[in-house]
C-alpha cells in the first residue's frame, strides 16, 4: 500500500531530540509490540553516542505472547535490555523502573560518586504509547494522551524513583516507510496519521493479510468466512450487519473500513504480532 508520507514536523521534533539527549543518561526507546522491529528507529542508537537504552515493547496485550518473548529473547542476545509491557494496566512498569535502577547504580560504581539524579528520556515513533507509558511510570492520571500520532506537548522532569528523573517530553522519531509491508504494518498500527492513506486501501490490505493469517479470527468477529477472491464483499458484509449505511440503503465503505481497522488496532479480533521473530534472522 502507499503512504503519502511529509513528515517535516518530524524532522524537527529530531532536531528538538537531539538537543535533549546530551541532558540524559539512559534512553527508553518504546516500539509497539505488534510490530517491535518496524516501530523501531535506527537513527537513535546512532544519536545516542553510545548512552544506554531499553527497548520498552508497549502495547503487549495486542500482540501474541510468545511472539513478545521471543522479541525479548532476541535482543537480549544482541546484549539489549528489553521489557515488555502494558501501560494501561502498568503491567511491566515495575521491570522497567528495575532496570533503569541497575543502570543507575554501575553508573555511580564507575564514578565513583554520585554527582546528580540518574536522567532518562522517553523517545519513540508517533502514538505506540510514549504519554501513556511516561503517565504509568509516574503513576500520573493521563493527561495530554490520545489516539491522534505526535499530540503531546510540555516539557519538566518527574522524579519516578528516589534517584531517578524523566524527562516529561516523549521524544519524537520518524517512522522508516522503506515499502509497501512497512506502510502497511505502521498504517494498520495507527503509528501514522489517518491523513497520509487511504482508510479503504489499508482496510482492504487487512483483510488480506487476515485471509492469510487469522481467516478464523475473522469469521468469529463477524459470522461469515472471509473470501479472498472478494475483498470488496467483505467491507460490504461489515457494513450491513453493523448498519452503516448511506442515505438510499447503501454501505457506507469508509466507515466500514474504518470499522474494521478499529476493530484489530483495540483487539477485537484477537493478539497478533506482525513481526514475526523469524523474519529478522
Amino acid at each position: 500500500m502507499k503512504i503519502n508520507w511529509y513528515p517535516g514536523h518530524m524532522v524537527r521534533a529530531k532536531n528538538i531530540l537531539r538537543n535533549y539527549l546530551p541532558y540524559v543518561d539512559l534512553v527508553l526507546e518504546v516500539t509497539d509490540a505488534r510490530i517491535p522491529a518496524t516501530s523501531r528507529n535506527s537513527d537513535i542508537e546512532s544519536m545516542l553516542n553510545h548512552k544506554p537504552f531499553i527497548i520498552v515493547l508497549n502495547k503487549s496485550e495486542l500482540a501474541e505472547e510468545e511472539q513478545t518473548r521471543a522479541w525479548v529473547a532476541y535482543w537480549l542476545k544482541q546484549g539489549l535490555t528489553a521489557i515488555a509491557v502494558d501501560s494501561l494496566s502498568s503491567i511491566g512498569v515495575k521491570k522497567v523502573i528495575k532496570a533503569c535502577r541497575q543502570i543507575a547504580r554501575k553508573r555511580v560504581l564507575k564514578e565513583g560518586r554520585k554527582q546528580r539524579p540518574f536522567r532518562a528520556m522517553v523517545v519513540g515513533i508517533p502514538n505506540v504509547g510514549k504519554s501513556t507509558f511516561i503517565n504509568s511510570l509516574t503513576k500520573r492520571a493521563p493527561a495530554r494522551t490520545g489516539e491522534k500520532p505526535g499530540i503531546t506537548r510540555g516539557t519538566q522532569w518527574i522524579k519516578i524513583a528516589q534517584e531517578i528523573e524523566l524527562l516529561d517530553t516523549p521524544g519524537l522519531l520518524t517512522p522508516k516507510v522503506l515499502n509497501a509491508e512497512i506502510a502497511f504494518k505502521l498504517a494498520v498500527t495507527g503509528t501514522v496519521s489517518e491523513a497520509v492513506y487511504e482508510e479503504e486501501d489499508l482496510a482492504l490490505n487487512l483483510l488480506r493479510w487476515l485471509s492469510e493469517r487469522a481467516p478464523e479470527a475473522f469469521k468469529k468477529r463477524y459470522g461469515f468466512q472471509l473470501d479472498k477472491k472478494c475483498l470488496e464483499c467483505a467491507l460490504e458484509n461489515i457494513g450491513q450487519k453493523r448498519g452503516l449505511l448511506l442515505p438510499g440503503g447503501k454501505v457506507d465503505i469508509k466507515k466500514s473500513a474504518a470499522s474494521l481497522i478499529y476493530d484489530f488496532r483495540k483487539g477485537k479480533l484477537g493478539r497478533f504480532t506482525l513481526d514475526r521473530i523469524i523474519e529478522t534472522n
